[in-house]
């Protein structure tokens, strides 16, 4: 009863875990945008590239966000490519665009299996690796042909590879079995010898993109680095 009152008057659906992975405001944000792009497809009242208006004040009566809460969760939007915008017309009016690109949502949201089209155009099928499970698929396939996207791990890599692409506006790079391997073994030891439980590596990401040099190319192998008990696991606990 409670909930068909609730739903009666409208209710904005937001994904769990794409509010952790990028915030309340901004899923909500990301949630209307997509309901308001279906509304306008269904009317047939796209723009000829594919967007939509609606003002700042509509927004704020549909999602409760202020003025400030907006242009933030509008930006966040924009830097991950959930969403294109842009201000059009005169007196100008704020058009957006959803970004139909399904991987870069699978990635926010930590996806288990993802195909995409390789550089011959061939799909590849990336395979969800157990961390318990040392043993990679030994199928008859050349090795090349093994890819991992490190987001399909667990949801810290997931976590990791959003603050990747929002810092350095690009895809965090794929794995091959090898180094995907490695990477596990090195979380696994981690968490393990230092008794990092899952909260605490979301603090310790954070704080790792937070501090990032010019230098460091911001490649996940390297944030795990054990280095004889040197890595920035270790040092970044030592500082936090």
């Amino acid at each position: 009863m409670i909930l068909e009152l609730l739903r009666r008057d409208g209710s904005i659906v937001v994904n769990k875990k794409l509010a952790r992975a990028i915030g309340m405001d901004a899923a909500v944000m990301y949630a209307e945008l997509v309901s308001k792009h279906q509304y306008f497809a269904k009317k047939g009242q796209l723009t000829e590239d594919g967007y939509f208006f609606n003002t700042m004040e509509n927004l704020k009566e549909d999602t409760t966000l202020s003025k400030y809460q907006q242009a933030t969760a509008i930006k966040q939007l924009v830097k991950l490519n959930l969403i294109q915008h842009e201000n059009r017309g005169l007196p100008q009016k704020r058009y957006f665009k959803i970004n139909e690109d399904e991987i870069v949502i699978l990635t926010l949201l930590g996806a288990n299996h993802l195909t995409f089209k390789s550089k011959k155009n061939e799909q590849i099928e990336v395979k969800e690796l157990s961390s318990n499970n040392t043993k990679v698929n030994n199928s008859n396939k050349s090795n090349n042909n093994h890819i991992y996207i490190i987001s399909n791990e667990n949801d810290v890599f997931a976590y990791y590879a959003m603050k990747f692409k929002g810092k350095l506006n690009t895809n965090h790079p794929t794995m091959n079995k090898e180094k995907m391997i490695e990477l596990i073994s090195h979380y696994d030891h981690l968490s393990a010898e230092l008794d990092i439980e899952e909260d605490r590596w979301f603090e310790l990401v954070d704080y790792h993109f937070d501090h990032l040099s010019k230098k460091n190319n911001g490649n996940i192998l390297s944030f795990l680095a054990l280095n004889n008990g040197n890595g920035c696991v270790h040092r970044y606990l030592d500082d936090l």
